[in-house]
């Protein structure tokens, strides 16, 4: 299953140190919400974004992840 724009929305508004202005650099430079979660190190090279965003990215895509896994048994 993979995340709806609204759902990919939603999670990125809990991440910490993202707000409207970063999700609007990523979602630009991704193409869109759902695109965000499935880059990888090209995150990087957007201004503004640091390993502390990448890492909390990381994390939130492995929480979801584990959270359909267990949701399918």
């Amino acid at each position: 299953m993979k995340l709806t724009s609204i759902q990919a929305f939603l999670l990125l508004q809990f991440l910490p140190g993202i707000g409207d202005i970063t999700v609007k650099k990523l979602v630009d430079h991704c193409g869109n919400t759902q695109a965000v979660f499935e880059e990888e190190i090209n995150l990087l090279k957007i201004k503004g974004i640091g390993m502390f965003h990448f890492r909390n990215l990381i994390i939130l895509r492995l929480i979801f992840r584990l959270y359909l896994r267990k949701k399918s048994f």
